[in-house]
């Protein structure tokens, strides 16, 4: 049995074990995995925006409870931003294309950039209104899946007729 005060540290230590385990398998997808890691990691210093409000983890020497901030959220966000970043292609046997110049520039891709900012922009516009953080985020994610999806879609003669 795991002490409460270790929770948090085993959950996010065993993310920690996925990933090695996914770096050392897929030797092609290391540089990707690695930078979408180090690219995530510092998003566990959104740590403050939840504890206590949300949720107050316990951990090495109780850190979120005293600063806001912990070790295990900065673990947990590179090893899932990293299994994330590669997962996709072999658990759905999609093959990878690189994509030409050209046709990021236009064609179905024109609007990722959009898509991706579209998280940021609600959570900053939903945060200031009177909610706590965590709904804030749902709302961010649930808008920037929602478009991504529809990215693809925004040049199609039916998405122009209805604008």
């Amino acid at each position: 049995m795991v002490p409460d005060a270790l929770v948090w540290t085993v959950w996010s230590t065993a993310f920690l074990a996925v990933w090695i385990v996914v770096y050392a398998r897929f030797a092609k997808r290391r540089r990707m995995m690695l930078w979408a890691s180090l690219f995530t990691a510092p998003l566990g210093l959104t740590e403050p925006l939840f504890v206590p409000e949300y949720w107050n983890p316990l951990g090495f020497f109780g850190l979120a409870q005293r600063t806001g901030f912990d070790v295990e959220s900065l673990i947990f966000c590179f090893a899932i931003g990293g299994i994330a970043a590669v997962a996709y292609p072999p658990l759905f046997q999609q093959k990878e294309r690189r994509i030409c110049p050209e046709m990021r520039a236009g064609g179905p891709h024109r609007y990722h950039r959009l898509a991706l900012a579209t998280p940021l922009i609600v959570f900053v516009l939903f945060s200031l209104g009177p909610w706590n953080a965590i709904y804030s985020g749902i709302a961010a994610m649930l808008a920037g899946g929602l478009a991504t999806m529809l990215s693809p879609f925004l040049r199609t003669p039916f998405l122009r007729a209805l604008g």
